[in-house]
């Protein structure tokens, strides 16, 4: 909504940088282990694949739910709006169909998304007056013409606005941040000639990795809030090599922008 791009695009995008950055947390999480075998609890026995797979039969409700809208995106069968209704439709369905639905957990479910929806639309319609005050103001003109003004790599401002995301993320949440950045970096990005769906995922990235850097993460208030026999420190410290990875494939999705531009180009045909 705030930079007005294709949200079945944006959706698409971020399918292979998480295949990638999963694969890094994997290689943190092996690397780790690998260096303190403590860390890890040893397995009583061989497990075999056929345990494995059939391990999996508890998540195939979610696999089925994805594939129905990402693949229906995707292909282009719906629109995301569209899309969301089936796999509400879908998800209501199994529940249904499990007989673990109550009147109780119906009524609080239905509670907790009007909540949410409605904070989020009256977010949107404060970014959406903001935005409108910045026009009037022409502070993202000025501010995309002093950046060209500079002469620099549009690099180098690109890192620049990812280490102002990495600092914002240490004290506000991702939604505040899109709201209070977007008006006046997104033209930035668009001026220094960035594709705006790429930039979508780096943004989404770096947005997730200010949320676990001291000294207010607040995913790692979170977690210290949920465990709390782990100091605080533990948990930071626990969290570095992830957001170290995060920056990884942030430089490696910068150096190959196609890991996140080719499922969306090959949208719809």
């Amino acid at each position: 909504m705030l930079t007005e791009q294709s949200i079945g695009k944006l959706l698409v995008s971020g399918i292979l940088p998480g295949a990638v950055l999963s694969l890094a947390f994997i290689g943190v999480i092996v690397i780790k282990v690998k260096l303190n075998p403590n860390l890890a609890p040893v397995t009583p026995g061989r497990v075999s694949w056929k345990e494995k797979f059939r391990a999996l039969g508890g998540v195939w409700e979610t696999m089925l739910v994805f594939l129905i809208v990402m693949g229906g995106i995707y292909l282009g069968y719906v629109n995301p709006t569209e899309a969301g209704a089936i796999g509400a439709t879908a998800l209501f369905v199994i529940v249904i169909s499990k007989l673990k639905l109550t009147w109780r957990s119906l009524s609080t479910a239905l509670l907790e998304a009007t909540r949410i929806s409605v904070m989020v639309l009256f977010l949107v319609a404060g970014a959406n007056v903001f935005s409108y005050f910045l026009a009037l103001s022409t502070i993202p003109a000025s501010v995309s013409a002093w950046m060209a003004a500079l002469k620099i790599s549009p690099y180098a401002v690109m890192a620049m606005i990812v280490v102002i995301y990495i600092m914002m993320g240490c004290f506000l949440d991702a939604i505040s941040m899109m709201v209070l950045t977007m008006p006046v970096i997104f033209p930035v990005v668009q001026a220094l000639g960035f594709d705006p769906i790429w930039f979508g995922v780096v943004c989404v990235m770096m947005m997730e990795a200010g949320l676990i850097t001291p000294p207010v993460g607040l995913n790692v208030y979170t977690l210290a809030g949920v465990v709390k026999d782990v100091p605080m420190s533990t948990i930071f410290r626990g969290a570095m090599p992830f957001l170290f990875a995060m920056v990884g494939v942030v430089v490696l999705i910068t150096l190959f922008p196609g890991i996140a531009l080719y499922l969306p180009s090959m949208m719809g045909r």
